[in-house]
């Protein structure tokens, strides 16, 4: 079924919905540095028990897995998973994937 779309109607209707392409939104909160009230979703590969939905708190922390309370005000989400990451690795697990 051909829907008879012309040749500029057609490119506005693809950069359209370009902007609503999943990755974008990612894209834009790279930035974003965590703060009180800031929903977090952590996902380790593979590690069922350590993928966690966090709230930060007032105090800017979140409890999580076998490391108890981070603090994690003022990092980017980028700079959290790495945190996880790195004291994760070796007393827990050989090679996590955050």
């Amino acid at each position: 079924m051909r829907l008879g779309l012309s040749g500029p109607l057609y490119l506005i209707l693809l950069l359209a919905l370009a902007l609503f392409v999943p990755g974008v939104h990612a894209d834009t909160m790279a930035g974003h540095r965590l703060g009180p009230g800031d929903k977090v979703r952590i996902a380790v590969f593979a590690e069922d028990d350590l993928s966690v939905s966090e709230r930060v708190s007032d105090r800017g922390t979140i409890a999580y897995p076998l490391l108890g309370e981070l603090r994690v005000d003022n990092l980017t989400t980028d700079e959290l998973a790495q945190m996880i990451d790195s004291r994760l690795r070796g007393p827990y697990l050989v090679d996590p994937r955050v």
